[in-house]
C-alpha cells in the first residue's frame, strides 16, 4: 500500500467523478421507448489521484464494475462529468476516447476470455502499440520490455495463451495493459479466478509496477482482505450509491455506516474455539436497481432506520477529516 501525505492529496486529482449516472432502458413499448430504467450507478462522485490505489467494494450488482466501463467509455454514462489532469473526458467525443484509451485501461476477471486465442502472445501485447504508430520494430521492442516488467521470459512471445497457466494469462494481460503507458489502470477483479496459491504473485506484481511506474489503480473487487492490503482509500458501494469513503485504515477501524459494518463484520476471523460473535446481519435481500426504494437504499434493511430514511437520500458527508459517509445518523455513529 502506497502513503500518501496530505499534500499529495492538496494537489488536483488525476481523475476526478462528478454525479456519474449509468441508468439502462428495460421494458421497451411498441415505440421502443422504455418503461422503465435500471439505476446501475445513480450519482457517484470521487477523485483518484496520481499513483494512489482507491478500492471499490460492495455486494454484487452495486455498479462496482458499471462503474469502471463507464471510466473508460466502454459504457455511455446517462448524466455527469469526468475530468483527467483537469481535462473533461465525454465518451462521445472522438478526441476524449483517444485520451482516455492511452491514459486509462483495464485489467478483466478473466484472463481466460481476455485475450484472442488465435493471436501470440507478442501480437497482443503489440497491438495497441501498432495501433498506435509504433512500427513493427520498436513494437517488438516495447513488448520484450514488457514480458521483462510483468516477469515473463521473452521467448513466451511466439506462444498462444492456451499454453499458460491462468496466472501467467494474467500477467500477459497487465503486460498489454501497460503497453501504451496509462497512468491509471481499473482492475475488475483482477485475483478473483485465480488459484488461492497465486494471487498474492499477482497482487505483489501490481503493487511493484506501481511503485515503479507511479500508476494509479481502481481497484474493483469484494476481497476485503485483498482490498486492505493494497488500497490506499476505499469507496464501499451499495444499489449504486458511494455509502461510505475514507483512507484504508480509517474505514476499516471506524466503520460508521450500518452496510459498512455488515459488510466487513464478514471477514473471516481466525479465532481457534470462538464463533465470530461480531456477525451483524442485514435482514432482507438487496432491492432491485430496476424499482430502488424511496430515500435511502438501505432503508429497506437497515436496523437504525428512521422516518426521515424513508423520504430523503442522505448525502455522501466528511465527517471525520478524509472520512465521508452518507447517512442520517452518522454523527451519532461517529460519538
Amino acid at each position: 500500500m502506497n502513503a500518501h501525505s496530505d499534500s499529495a492529496h492538496a494537489s488536483p486529482p488525476l481523475l476526478e467523478v462528478r454525479h456519474l449516472k449509468v441508468h439502462f432502458p428495460v421494458n421497451r413499448n411498441l415505440m421502443g421507448r422504455p418503461r422503465a430504467w435500471v439505476k446501475a450507478v445513480d450519482d457517484v462522485s470521487f477523485s483518484i489521484h496520481k499513483g494512489e490505489t482507491l478500492s471499490l467494494v460492495g455486494e454484487s450488482g452495486c455498479g462496482k464494475s458499471t462503474t469502471g466501463y463507464a471510466l473508460l467509455g466502454m459504457l455511455l454514462p446517462t448524466s455527469g462529468e469526468l475530468f483527467f489532469e483537469g481535462q473533461p473526458l465525454d465518451a462521445r467525443d472522438s478526441q476524449s476516447r483517444s485520451l482516455a484509451r492511452r491514459q486509462m485501461q483495464i485489467v478483466f476477471q478473466d484472463p481466460f476470455a481476455s485475450l484472442n486465442p488465435k493471436m501470440s502472445v507478442g501480437e497482443s501485447i503489440g497491438e495497441p502499440l501498432r495501433a498506435s504508430g509504433l512500427s513493427s520494430q520498436e513494437a517488438a521492442l516495447r513488448v520484450e520490455k514488457l514480458l521483462d516488467m510483468v516477469g515473463l521470459p521473452r521467448s513466451c512471445r511466439d506462444r498462444l495463451p492456451n499454453q499458460f497457466s491462468g496466472g501467467q494469462r494474467q500477467r500477459i494481460v497487465i503486460a498489454r495493459a501497460l503497453a501504451l503507458q496509462p497512468r491509471l489502470i481499473i482492475c475488475d477483479e483482477p485475483v478473483s479466478a485465480l488459484d488461492v496459491s497465486i494471487r498474492s504473485q499477482i497482487l505483489n506484481l501490481l503493487l511493484e509496477l506501481q511503485r515503479e511506474l507511479d500508476i494509479a489503480y481502481l481497484f474493483i473487487s469484494h476481497d476485503l482482505s485483498v482490498v486492505r492490503h493494497l488500497s490506499d482509500r476505499v469507496a464501499v458501494m451499495y444499489l449504486g450509491h458511494i455509502v461510505e469513503l475514507a483512507e484504508t485504515e480509517e474505514l476499516f477501524t471506524h466503520t460508521l455506516h450500518p452496510y459498512t459494518q455488515a459488510l466487513f463484520s464478514a471477514i473471516p476471523r481466525i479465532e481457534p474455539g470462538r464463533k465470530n460473535t461480531r456477525r451483524l446481519i442485514l435482514q432482507g435481500d438487496l432491492p432491485s436497481p430496476l424499482n430502488p426504494p424511496r430515500g435511502c437504499p438501505l432503508v429497506t434493511r437497515c436496523p437504525h432506520r428512521q422516518p426521515v430514511c424513508e423520504q430523503s437520500m442522505p448525502e455522501l458527508q466528511e465527517i471525520r477529516p478524509g472520512h465521508s459517509v452518507a447517512c442520517f445518523r452518522a454523527d451519532e455513529w461517529n460519538r
